[in-house]
C-alpha cells in the first residue's frame, strides 16, 4: 500500500481496509480552496484515474451530524437519481474517527465540470426538485428552526466593521453599513421556524457536473459534506445566487421578493460579514479577494 501524504502510515492503513476493501491504493492531494472545511485526496486503487475522493474534517457532533445524513443518503439517492449523485466507498459505514478527524470516502462521480457562462440553470433546478421528492418520501419532513435563516441573521448581527486595512476593505465595510439594515429588515420578515428537509447545502455552481448521458438528467451533484435538514428553499437560493439572475437592492426595497430571492440576496450580504470577521490586518489572500469582488459585482457594486 502507498502511502499517502500528510498521514501517519498506521492511519491510511485503517482507511484502506475500512474504505478501500484493502486494495493497494495511491492518493493525491486536491487542491482545497481557504473556506474549505478539511482536506481531499482523490485515490487510485489501480485503474490509473481517480476511484474515490477521501475527505478529512475535524470531528466533532456537528461533522457526525452530517456524515450520518450524507450515508443515509447514499443508501437511498444513489439508486434513484441515477448517476448524478456519489456513493460512499463503504455503505456499512458512514465514516471512520482517527486521531479526532473524521473520514469519508466516496466512490468518485465521472464527470466534467461547467463553465459558469454555460451552466444548464434549467436541467440543474429540476435535478434538485426530483431531488428533494426523494428526500421527502425517503428522510420525510420536520417542524424546526431554520438554519438558512438564522445563520444570516448571525453574521449580520454580530460585529463585522472594525477592519484594519487597505481602500478595498474600506469600501466593503462603506458598503456594508448600507446593506446591512435591509438584509436584516428582509430577514426579519421571513419564520424562524418551518418544515425542514435533507438538503445538499452548498448546491452552488463549483459543486455540479456534466454527466452527459450516464445520468437521466445530465447533471450530478457532490460534495455533501454539509447535507443538512433546512427549508428546501435554502438549495435553490443558493444555486440561483451562484449563477443564475440576482434579484436588485432596489428591487428588494420595493417590498417584492420571494423567500428564495430573500436569501440568496441576503446570503451574498452574509457572507461579506462572515469574511470581514475573519479577516487577518494584512488583508485577503487572492483567492479571498476574488471572491469577495464577485459578490460585489453580483450586488450591483462596481
Amino acid at each position: 500500500m502507498s502511502i499517502g501524504p500528510g498521514l501517519p502510515d498506521s492511519t491510511w492503513q485503517h482507511l484502506g481496509q475500512i474504505f478501500f476493501g484493502g486494495k493497494p491504493f495511491v492518493a493525491s492531494l486536491l487542491p482545497t480552496g481557504p473556506f474549505h472545511l478539511g482536506r481531499v485526496w482523490q485515490v487510485d486503487c489501480g485503474s490509473g484515474k481517480a476511484d474515490f475522493v477521501l475527505k478529512e474534517r475535524p470531528d466533532s457532533p456537528f461533522a457526525r451530524e452530517h456524515a450520518r445524513l450524507a450515508w443515509d443518503l447514499s443508501q437511498h439517492f444513489a439508486w434513484e437519481m441515477g448517476n448524478g449523485f456519489p456513493v460512499l466507498a463503504n455503505r456499512r459505514c458512514p465514516f471512520f474517527n482517527f486521531d479526532s478527524q473524521l473520514y469519508q470516502a466516496w466512490k468518485w462521480l465521472r464527470g466534467e465540470s461547467f463553465d459558469r457562462d454555460e451552466f444548464p440553470l434549467e436541467r440543474a433546478l429540476e435535478f434538485l426538485v426530483g431531488f428533494q421528492e426523494i428526500s421527502t418520501s425517503a428522510c420525510g419532513i420536520k417542524d424546526g428552526d431554520l438554519p438558512c435563516v438564522a445563520a444570516r441573521r448571525r453574521a449580520l448581527e454580530s460585529e463585522c466593521g472594525q477592519v484594519c486595512g487597505d481602500c478595498f476593505a474600506e469600501d466593503v465595510v462603506d458598503q456594508m453599513q448600507v446593506w446591512r439594515p435591509l438584509a436584516l429588515k428582509l430577514l426579519s420578515g421571513l419564520p424562524s421556524r418551518g418544515n425542514l428537509m435533507v438538503c445538499h447545502g452548498d448546491p452552488w455552481v463549483g459543486n455540479w457536473l456534466d454527466m452527459g448521458p450516464t445520468s437521466p438528467s445530465g447533471v450530478g451533484m457532490i460534495d455533501w459534506s454539509t447535507v443538512r435538514w433546512d427549508h428546501g428553499e435554502s438549495d435553490f437560493a443558493r444555486l440561483i445566487g451562484s449563477v443564475g439572475p440576482l434579484v436588485s437592492k432596489e428591487h428588494l426595497k420595493a417590498g417584492a421578493g420571494s423567500m428564495r430571492e430573500v436569501l440568496a440576496w441576503t446570503g451574498h450580504v452574509a457572507a461579506l460579514a462572515n469574511w470581514l470577521k475573519k479577516r487577518p490586518v494584512d488583508g485577503w489572500n487572492p483567492i479571498q479577494a476574488k471572491r469577495v469582488k464577485w459578490v460585489l459585482g453580483r450586488l450591483g457594486v462596481e
